[in-house]
């Protein structure tokens, strides 16, 4: 046997054990001199003999980084295979073609290697095979390697892996290594290859590794060391970014387990697609859940868990905020995610498999699923429960599976309900707790009795309707809101009693209060007029009663309301309207189009006009243009206007018979209400437009009768006042006024020559002299506008006692 010098100073290396001296430069430079040599070796002998040092070397075993040591070796085979093969293309393979070289490596791994050590040469081998840039079809090298070979090495491949689930399935290195390495090779093996392992003994490895393990997420103990080293200064929290637990965190993040936790959760999920025996699958969710509770208590032993996102500028010094804890909730994120991945598999199986979903797996693991994402939903809450779609998969996944079973679904509502109800916890966690239950039971309430609606869900929601002004408490006031229009919208079943049906009714008055009392301390413009709205929408649903109540409680508010303005709401919660921006004031639209305002004019349209020139860049210097001038100012609301705007959008979402009911009382109150021209205009803008834009046929059609038989007078305030006679009739026929509903413009614009409108166009009033008549009308309608209210029981308009209710 030639003497080979290289062969004899990497074995020297090799043999000589790990010293706390050793620099990451001296050991990189060991596993790259052991990758070269064992490529250019031309002995297979000393091949084997290198490949068995490397596997069993002090050098490299004795380091107290066993798992960064074994991805060294994983990666040195993967080299050494490609340099080979690269050298095989080449033509500068040698004594030792690379089938030949690869054979005698793998001989190598013999007795005296422990079994899961195999899984270091054997994956490297494999991955580099698929990951080699071949030249011929893209499958990497694969066409260099014999079928029988890749077949026998993927069988070996698979052997040692299920022999080292059986004999170190409780040893931590050992599972981190099988779950690394595995994550990194499984998508190089062939199908009746994966079809070889055993994932029902897999399974529960790699979710070891993932949350037990001291490298990967360690139950979320290093979570409480947080809290030694958070202390005040100025008055306010810190937690310095030179601290021993900011330390640790940052080495966890580059940890081998931590960088390819993604691989490992889907390596994870693969072992629950494949899994055969249910009970793993049971299994895996109460180790997930225990996790999650660990996980909980962990976060709240640290004080940072006590403040909200709305608190910590006031609460939590700049530093920490922008260096510090952001790295905390990256590791949050990554256990969220990394759960969420596994849970995503095993939704889709519970959809897929009939055994899966029956009727003694399916209820249990879909409430179980819903136990752990409560669990993580302190992480949830800071994200937005819409911030992936991997997420809201498993969560309404899960809700239809135990929705098919009322008894489970009961069950799993009476454990997540809060401790005391009808309080509001003064510590976040719980509070955050109280937002999972109201956003989950909302999707649960048609499939609860109403016992449990009565006695927990309504309870749990009156004391965060109340809550108008807290920030802190702003997510579960909007929770409580579509809660209680759940609760309305529930159906009413055969098999409930009449006093649940009365039950369910009477929830419609107490919440319709609650709206009210609600704008517009906690209630933004946009966000009455749409709970509004909604709320006749579900009581006007087939079958159902109760528009015509919430709508006379309306009625009643917009007569009371005050013409006072109300405060902008904050652009950041402002979001979408929910009817298209008023049009502008007529001088305005005036110089957008180049003409008159009309009333009939779509809204929509307008502020599309002055949207796009509004976002047109500034002219250069020089250059003429009236971009400025287009622009109209901030407009203002009073709550009467917003109260009536309410009534209006709820014409479209009402029966016909209610529709017909309540069109003049709506017109009326805008004609005859409204003080302010502005405002008047923009009202009969936004009511024209839900007539003639939002209605389907058979409402459009009561709509379009309506308007030619005194409505256009009705709105426009030219009838006569106090209910004295009839209405006149339009002496344009249904026809003309269909016409009209389709060109907009045309109609609204005829619509004001005819009779006259001063109020519509204030600007043009006064200049266009309309004469006695119409001053001596105007005078009327201020004179009855201050006649005192009637001290008799106040009747709605379309005759019910309002102060009944």
């Amino acid at each position: 046997m030639p003497y080979d010098p290289r062969l004899d100073n990497i074995l020297r290396a090799l043999v000589q054990p790990w010293h706390p001296e050793t620099t990451a430069t001296d050991t990189s430079r060991l596993y790259a001199s052991a990758a070269a040599v064992l490529t250019t070796l031309t002995n297979p002998l000393n091949v084997t003999l290198l490949t068995t040092q490397i596997l069993t070397a002090p050098a490299i075993w004795s380091t107290p980084d066993s798992l960064r040591a074994s991805l060294r070796v994983f990666g040195t085979f993967q080299s050494a295979t490609l340099g080979k093969m690269e050298m095989e293309v080449a033509g500068k393979a040698g004594a030792i073609g690379v089938q030949e070289w690869i054979g005698v490596v793998v001989r190598g791994a013999n007795h005296n290697v422990p079994r899961w050590k195999h899984l270091l040469l054997l994956g490297g081998v494999l991955s580099a095979i698929r990951e080699g840039k071949g030249e011929e079809g893209g499958g990497g090298y694969s066409y260099l390697i014999p079928r029988v070979t890749k077949r026998s090495l993927e069988d070996a491949f698979c052997r040692a892996v299920n022999l080292s689930l059986v004999n170190n399935r409780s040893k931590d290195l050992e599972s981190d290594v099988l779950s690394l390495i595995l994550s990194h090779s499984i998508q190089g093996l062939s199908q009746r290859a994966k079809q070889l392992i055993d994932y029902d003994a897999l399974l529960p490895v790699v979710v070891r590794s993932i949350y037990y393990s001291g490298e990967g997420f360690q139950s979320g103990y290093f979570l409480s060391k947080i809290d030694n080293d958070v202390v005040s200064k100025d008055g306010k929290m810190a937690w310095p970014s030179k601290s021993n637990s900011l330390l640790e965190l940052q080495q966890r993040l580059s940890r081998p387990l931590f960088t390819s936790m993604s691989g490992i959760a889907r390596l994870a999920g693969i072992a629950v697609k494949e899994a055969r025996d249910v009970r793993a699958v049971h299994a895996l969710l109460d180790r997930l859940s225990e996790f999650s509770q660990t996980l909980v208590t962990q976060w709240k032993m640290n004080r940072l868990s006590q403040v909200s996102m709305v608190d910590e500028p006031d609460l939590i010094d700049i530093d920490s905020r922008k260096q510090t804890i952001p790295v905390v909730w990256q590791i949050l994120k990554m256990v969220l995610f990394t759960t969420i991945l596994v849970l995503q598999e095993l939704a889709t199986r519970l959809i897929q498999s009939p055994e899966m979903a029956d009727v003694r797996n399916g209820p249990v693991i879909a409430a179980k699923i819903l136990h752990i994402l409560r669990g993580f939903y302190f992480i949830t809450a800071r994200l937005g429960p819409s911030a992936f779609t991997s997420y809201n998969f498993v969560y309404m996944t899960s809700i239809d599976i135990l929705t098919l079973h009322e008894k489970d679904t009961e069950k799993f509502v009476l454990s997540i309900a809060p401790a005391n109800v009808g309080t509001i916890p003064d510590i976040l966690m719980t509070r955050i707790l109280d937002l999972y239950f109201l956003n989950t039971v909302e999707h649960l309430i048609p499939h609860l009795p109403p016992s449990v609606i009565e006695d927990l869900i309504v309870p749990s929601c009156v004391p965060y309707l109340a809550t108008t002004c807290n920030k802190n408490l702003h997510a579960l006031f909007e929770a409580a809101h579509s809660v209680m229009l759940a609760v309305i919208a529930r159906p009413i079943l055969p098999t409930d009693t009449a006093a649940a049906q009365q039950m369910i009714e009477g929830v419609l008055p107490f919440y319709t209060e609650m709206i009210f009392k609600s704008f517009p301390e906690g209630l933004s413009r946009r966000q009455f007029r749409l709970a509004f709205s909604t709320l006749v929408k579900v009581c006007e649903a087939p079958g159902r009663k109760g528009g015509d109540l919430v709508m006379e409680m309306g009625w009643e508010r917009a007569k009371k309301a005050r013409e006072v303005v109300v405060a902008e709401e904050n652009p950041a919660m402002l979001g979408a309207q929910v009817a298209p921006a008023p049009a502008p004031a007529p001088s305005q639209a005036q110089a957008a189009q180049g003409g008159s305002s009309r009333p009939g004019t779509s809204t929509g349209q307008t502020q599309a006009v002055t949207t796009t020139t509004a976002q047109q860049p500034p002219a250069a210097a020089g250059t003429t243009t009236t971009t400025a001038a287009i622009i109209p100012p901030p407009q203002t609301f009073t709550e009467k206007e917003i109260m009536i705007l309410a009534l209006v959008d709820s014409l479209p979402a009402m029966s016909p018979e209610t529709l017909s009911r309540w069109l003049t009382p709506v017109a009326e109150l805008i004609a005859q209400d409204i003080s302010d021209a502005t405002a008047k205009s923009r009202l009969r803008a936004r009511f024209w437009e839900a007539l003639s834009g939002e209605m389907d046929v058979e409402r459009a059609e009561i709509a379009v009768r309506w308007w030619s038989e005194g409505g256009r007078e009705a709105v426009m305030g030219s009838q006569g006042q106090g209910g004295e006679g009839e209405r006149r009739r339009s002496r344009r026929s249904s026809s003309s006024v269909a016409k009209e509903g389709g060109g907009k413009e045309e109609g609204g614009e005829k619509g004001e020559k005819v009779d006259g409108d001063s109020d519509s166009d204030s600007g043009d009033e006064e200049g266009k002299g309309k004469g006695k008549e119409k001053e001596k009308e105007k005078e009327k309608e201020k004179s009855e506008a201050q006649e005192p209210a009637s001290t008799g029981p106040r009747v709605g308009p379309t005759g019910l006692v309002l102060s009944k209710l």
